[in-house]
């Protein structure tokens, strides 16, 4: 008996639902697939207006990209290739496909699918499926891929050694602006050029990015200094206790300190133009986030050291999560002598 692990179909719903988005501003229409581990489809969909002949074609990249593990414009170059090129009818399934538009979804090392569009231009095909395969992978990083064909958004128990996510810290997250974004996925081009060995130190440095962004809150709101502060003492102590577990050289250290002034753009560039008690309730959604990365990341760990010391991060993120929520519904509540 073995085990594969592979997308399941809120991956594909995500995916489709990326692309959608993506193709409607552009005002056009194509074909989307999404392929399992073996290359079946999980999903396909056809958006109004797009090509009939698109349709299987979509289906064949996706195939080809899960198949093969390589994009599929890929696997044209090699098979037109003059020294080692070859009819492609060799792989012996009609579906294997060359020209561009399905890409591998790569996840520790291995393929567990691919997404595919069709109906565009053969490089816009390639920009949209890598930009929301990039998408996809930040999700898995955030919420962990068990082992076994089962669809990885279901609801499963953590690790044992995991501390659950409190029912406050649940209950919090509908308060949560609708406009709150998935750091992951915001985050994903820069966190997948870096090595996942070295990626909870990354996330360290992020976690002290949010102290700093605390502390200019407790300045600017000093009413609630004292909460804020707290917060960012919690930041700050996610990050030693990370960077205490997680050993990685001074090149490493060096490549990691090169990439966080993009990420921290990207992280500020969020609460451009908003409220500053809706930045910070969206801040509270980061930290449930949060609270969810270092379960991922423990879900791959049996140390039992490190495991205990990342389920305290989660512990420390779903605090100030709830930390804030109180105070900000607090706020909300009119003084019932000023009603008079």
């Amino acid at each position: 008996m073995y085990a594969i692990r592979t997308l399941g179909h809120r991956d594909a719903q995500f995916a489709i639902a990326a692309l959608v988005e993506a193709i409607g501003r552009r005002g056009e229409a194509a074909v989307i697939a999404v392929a399992d581990a073996r290359g079946e489809m999980i999903a396909v969909l056809r958006m109004d207006g797009a090509g009939i002949s698109s349709l299987q074609i979509a289906q064949n990249k996706a195939f080809t990209a899960a198949r093969l593990g390589i994009p599929t414009r890929e696997v044209g170059r090699r098979v037109r290739s003059d020294d080692a090129g070859h009819d492609i009818s060799y792989f012996g399934d009609s579906r294997y496909i060359g020209w561009g538009g399905g890409i591998p979804v790569m996840y520790e090392g291995e393929c567990i699918g691919a997404v595919a569009v069709s109906g565009l231009p053969e490089d816009v095909d390639i920009e949209l499926c890598t930009a929301t395969v990039d998408r996809v992978v930040a999700q898995l990083l955030t919420q962990p891929l068990p082992s076994g064909e089962t669809d990885r958004n279901v609801d499963t128990t953590p690790p044992p050694t995991t501390t659950a996510p409190t029912t406050t810290a649940r209950m919090t997250t509908a308060r949560m602006t609708s406009e709150s974004p998935n750091f992951g996925a915001l985050l994903a081009p820069i966190l997948t050029r870096v090595d996942a060995v070295a990626r909870p130190r990354f996330l360290a440095l992020l976690e002290r990015t949010a102290a700093d962004r605390y502390r200019l809150w407790a300045s600017q709101l000093p009413v609630h200094a004292d909460v804020l502060l707290a917060c960012a003492a919690r930041e700050d102590e996610i990050a030693d206790r990370v960077e205490a577990v997680f050993a990685i050289d001074d090149e490493t250290h060096d490549e990691l300190r090169a990439l966080l002034p993009e990420a921290r753009d990207l992280y500020y560039a969020v609460f451009d133009g908003r409220d500053i008690r809706d930045q910070i309730r969206m801040q509270a959604d980061a930290e449930l986030q949060g609270a969810n990365a270092w379960r991922s990341i423990a879900s791959r760990i049996s140390d039992p050291v490190i495991l205990s010391e990342l389920a305290r991060c989660s512990e420390l993120e779903e605090a100030s999560s709830r930390a804030i929520c109180e105070f900000l519904d607090a706020d909300a509540v009119p003084d019932p002598d000023a009603l008079n």
